[in-house]
């Protein structure tokens, strides 16, 4: 085998709820508001993968903290081989819409990267988000950006966020 295990899943795989589970696996499930994700989350969130090293995220950084509804934003971040052997790591963006007039996800897929590191090597990963990444369609069935804040988090799937920051769109 050559290479590095960096392949990340391109699909969700539910739960499902067959294990023999007791009153108090249950008990401690609800306590810990855990119950909903027990039935109902993913086996393995998306964007999982392996990989026979580590890798550290840092530095994220936002091109500008406020932007117009028409312009596009750059974000940039710096991830680092951390283990003992190079490897492929597959750098994932996602946005949140914060406050939005219509419902919709939680994360968004906006943008991910492959990259090879040897060990201790570092490398910055820039991604632009232009107005359709920002976008959605509003209740009038009409595509728009809307003012307000947007979140932005960088890590290796969609439930292993190494960084968060923020934008807001006038």
């Amino acid at each position: 085998m050559h290479g590095s295990p960096a392949n990340s899943w391109e699909m969700l795989l539910p739960r499902f709820f067959s294990e023999t589970i007791t009153r108090a696996d249950v008990w401690q499930l609800l306590s810990r508001n855990l119950w909903d994700r027990y039935l109902y989350g993913a086996l393995y969130p998306f964007g999982y993968g392996l990989s026979y090293t580590t890798f550290g995220y840092s530095d994220l950084k936002v091109s500008k903290p406020v932007i117009g509804a028409q312009e596009n934003i750059t974000l940039s971040c710096t991830v680092k081989n951390t283990g003992k052997k190079a490897g492929d790591e597959v750098v994932q963006l996602y946005i949140r819409d914060d406050f939005s007039s219509v419902t919709t996800y939680d994360k968004v897929l906006r943008g991910f990267e492959r990259i090879h590191l040897q060990p201790g090597e570092e490398q910055t990963v820039s991604f632009t988000l232009t107005p359709q990444d920002l976008g959605l369609w509003d209740k009038n069935n009409q595509f728009t950006v809307e003012p307000g804040s947007f979140s932005v988090m960088v890590g290796t799937s969609s439930e292993d966020i190494r960084l968060k920051g923020s934008f807001e769109v006038l």
